[in-house]
């Protein structure tokens, strides 16, 4: 249970510190950008829990910098596939 608290609040660091940069341009808090953040820090706690993943006082900052490795890759990897092809074919049809 502990490996989903982490991802989620991975998740939701992730997002406080993005919207803060974005903020500073000008830009508004996107809740669906939140909520993309927020469910693939769900959905890596769940699978590091169902894997078995035990948090150590040796492992604890080596979890939580994967984490949020993980959840910020994830998550720019679907904004391309998104603006690539989602975005590409609406405007081509």
């Amino acid at each position: 249970m502990e490996t989903m608290i982490i991802s989620i609040g991975s998740a939701i660091l992730i997002s406080v510190l993005t919207y803060l940069t974005k903020m500073q341009k000008g830009e508004g808090f996107d809740v669906a950008k939140f909520g993309r953040t927020f469910l693939l820090g769900i959905i890596l706690g769940a699978v590091s829990w169902q894997q078995g993943i035990v948090i150590t006082q040796d492992n604890f900052e080596a979890i939580i910098l994967a984490n949020a490795g993980i959840i910020t890759i994830v998550d720019q990897g679907w904004k391309l596939v998104y603006r690539l092809i989602i975005s590409r074919s609406s405007t081509n049809g």
